[in-house]
């Protein structure tokens, strides 16, 4: 069998707050992952994730910063689901030549999809810690 690598975007979107999202797939993991971008004139724009407090998702926020292939210069946070715990798709790389993630949940897309709209909800109101 051969294993699939690469990223793979599986949504691009407006959420419900209105801000832009995307979900993929890291064939390499076999995990996703999931952005939201922030317009410049947002007060998160360009910050770093610690002073961004109480923004719940699967495992937490892991990034911020710009992911240009996705949203250009705007800013965006984002999450991945390949914590302990969280199994690898069986076709990824990783599943297959790691088979301890074998069996372990694996995250849906729509999970992680609302998970994305969790975000952006919570990003709409956030401040910058002072």
């Amino acid at each position: 069998m051969t294993a699939k690598k690469g990223f793979e975007i599986e949504k691009e979107w407006i959420t419900q707050a209105g801000l832009r999202a995307a979900t993929g797939m890291n064939w390499f993991t076999g995990t996703r992952l999931g952005y939201v971008a922030v317009p410049e004139d947002h007060p998160l724009h360009g910050i770093g994730l610690d002073a961004v407090t109480d923004v719940h998702c699967h495992g937490g926020l892991t990034f911020s910063g710009r992911r240009k292939s996705l949203f250009g210069d705007l800013w965006c946070f984002g999450f991945d689901c390949n914590h302990d715990g969280d199994g690898g798709h069986p076709d990824a790389f990783h599943a297959i030549n790691w088979p301890e993630r074998t069996g372990l949940p694996v995250v849906t897309h729509e999970e992680c999809v609302a998970d994305c709209e969790l975000i952006a909800k919570q990003l709409q109101t956030k401040r910058v810690l002072s």
